[in-house]
């Protein structure tokens, strides 16, 4: 686990595994607020565009690999244009669109538009995370999503 309690001054690039942020509440308890996977910047942006600490914590889901690059690195290619600044400005693009849907998804009661939204912009992770994980990104427990499975699969015969 990478705890957030300093400002983020380098970008972590996940070159293997999955890994998800992590928000602990006032009382306790946790949620999964976002997966990353293979070919995504996982660190807080905003932490680090703004100069703040972030208000969650980087955890590892699965066994990952990945390379740390500082925001001055990031912002410099990012401005000149380069090759890899053109990566960053995409995967940024990228990542704007789907924390929209995230968004989206996550403000929906409906636990099946926010699995939906899995199977559609992230469907490896289905098979690659713990239903533990998968649950608390829900909101569910797990025997919770256990019974919404069943129902999904019932509802397809």
């Amino acid at each position: 686990m990478l705890n957030q309690s300093r400002v983020a001054d380098r970008w972590i690039f996940l070159s293997k595994g999955v890994t998800a942020t992590e928000q602990t509440w006032d009382d306790g308890t946790s949620s999964i607020a976002r997966f990353f996977e293979q070919g995504d910047f996982c660190t807080n942006l905003t932490s680090a565009w703004t100069r703040e600490i972030a208000s969650d914590d980087l955890v590892a889901i699965t066994d990952v690999a990945g390379m740390s690059v500082p925001d001055e690195i990031i912002r410099h290619e990012y401005l000149q244009g380069g090759e890899f600044g053109r990566y960053i400005r995409l995967k940024l693009m990228e990542g704007h669109l789907f924390a929209k849907e995230l968004i989206c998804a996550k403000n929906s009661s409906r636990i099946s538009m926010r699995y939906q939204f899995l199977e559609r912009f992230q469907p490896d992770l289905l098979d690659s995370v713990s239903q533990k994980d998968i649950a608390r990104f829900l909101g569910v427990t797990p025997q919770g999503l256990n019974r919404f499975l069943r129902q999904q699969k019932s509802d397809a015969s």
